[in-house]
C-alpha cells in the first residue's frame, strides 16, 4: 500500500507541528510552491497542531536538544481528520526526531501504508546548533535551509509513493545518513525514480516541469540546480514536442471486470449454486455488495 493519487484524492497536505519562528524557519509556502512544481499536484498548509499532542514519547538527545518519537508523530497524523482530496500527508517541525531508542535520530520517516510522512527541519541549521540561537539568518544560509528542506521533503514524500532509495544513478532518491550525504544529493531525480513518479502522478509535459522547476531554483538562489534544469530543459526541447501534455488530473484507475471462478472464490454461496436462477437468488440477496448479478428475471408485463 502506498498513497493513491486521482482525480478525488488529488491534494498532499504539509501539517506543522509546533512553532515555527520565520526568523530561521523554513518557509512552509516556498516549500508547497516547490512540492508543486516537483509532484505536479496541489499542496495544501494547515493550521499548526500543538507539540503537547505528541510528546508522550520525547526524549532529550545526545547534544541536549528534545527529540519527538517518529511512531507517536505518524500515529497521531494518520488519526487527523483532513479534507476530503487527501491523498497524502507530511507532518513538519522544527524538533528533532527520533524512531527507536538505539538511534541517534532521523532527518525524517514514511509510513506509505498510512501515506503519512514526518520530517524534521532541527538539523539543516547551517551553524549545526539546531536553531537553538535567536539570530538573523543571512540570504545564503536562508536559502541553503530552505535547499535541504526541499529535497527531503520531496524525497520522503517520494517514499509515500511507494518509492524505495535508488541504487542506479546520482539521484535524489538516494539515501542517506548525515548532513554531508544529504547535501551531496542532487534536486533532481534519476530516469528510473522520475517514471515511477510519472507512474504514481500522472504528470504534465516535462518541458514545462522543468521550466517551473529551474524557475523556482533561480528564485530560491539554487544556481547548480537551476543549471541542470536549464541544461535538461534544452536538451528535451531539442526532441520531445512542446505541446505533448499528458492530464495531471485522471480519472480513477477502472479494475478488471471479476470472471465467474473468481466471483465463486469469494462467496460461498455461488460455489453451491447449481443453475443461473440460483446464481441470480444468492447475488439479489445482499450476501456480497460486490457479487454481480449473473442472470436476471424477466420484469412482469
Amino acid at each position: 500500500m502506498c498513497a493513491q493519487y486521482h482525480s478525488i484524492y488529488k491534494t498532499l497536505y504539509i501539517v506543522p507541528y509546533g512553532k515555527f519562528d520565520e526568523k530561521v524557519a523554513p518557509d512552509l509556502q516556498l516549500v508547497a510552491r516547490y512540492g508543486e512544481a516537483f509532484f505536479g499536484c496541489a499542496l495544501r498548509v494547515t493550521q499548526p497542531v500543538e507539540l503537547s499532542e505528541v510528546e508522550e514519547g520525547a526524549r532529550v538527545g545526545a547534544d541536549g536538544q528534545r527529540q519527538l518519537h517518529v511512531g507517536e508523530v505518524l500515529d497521531h497524523l494518520s488519526q487527523m481528520a483532513l479534507p476530503r482530496d487527501a491523498f497524502c500527508r507530511v507532518a513538519v517541525t522544527m524538533v528533532d526526531l527520533y524512531p527507536y531508542p538505539d538511534w541517534n535520530f532521523v532527518f525524517g520517516s514514511a509510513r506509505a501504508s498510512d501515506a503519512a510522512g514526518v520530517q524534521s527541519f532541527a538539523r539543516y541549521d547551517p551553524e549545526d546548533n539546531f536553531f537553538s540561537t535567536a539570530r538573523v539568518m543571512t540570504k545564503e544560509e536562508r536559502s541553503l535551509t530552505l535547499l535541504r528542506t526541499c529535497k527531503v521533503f520531496a524525497h520522503e514524500t517520494c517514499h509515500l509513493l511507494g518509492m524505495r532509495h535508488c541504487v542506479y544513478f546520482k539521484c535524489l532518491m538516494q539515501g542517506s545518513n548525515h548532513q554531508e550525504e544529504g547535501d551531496s544529493k542532487p534536486t533532481y531525480l534519476c530516469p528510473v525514480c522520475l517514471r515511477k513518479l510519472h507512474h504514481r502522478i500522472p504528470q504534465r509535459n516535462l518541458l514545462k516541469r522543468y521550466a517551473d522547476l529551474r524557475a523556482l531554483c533561480t528564485d530560491f538562489g539554487w544556481e547548480e540546480a537551476a543549471a541542470w534544469l536549464h541544461a535538461r530543459h534544452e536538451a528535451l526541447a531539442t526532441v520531445a514536442p512542446a505541446d505533448a501534455e499528458q492530464s495531471a488530473d485522471p480519472q480513477p484507475p477502472s479494475r478488471r471486470p471479476q470472471t465467474h471462478a473468481e466471483k465463486q472464490r469469494q462467496c460461498p454461496q455461488l460455489r453451491a449454486a447449481k443453475n443461473p436462477k440460483e446464481v441470480a437468488t444468492v447475488a439479489s440477496s445482499d450476501v456480497s455488495m460486490s457479487t454481480t448479478v449473473h442472470a436476471r428475471q424477466q420484469p412482469n408485463k
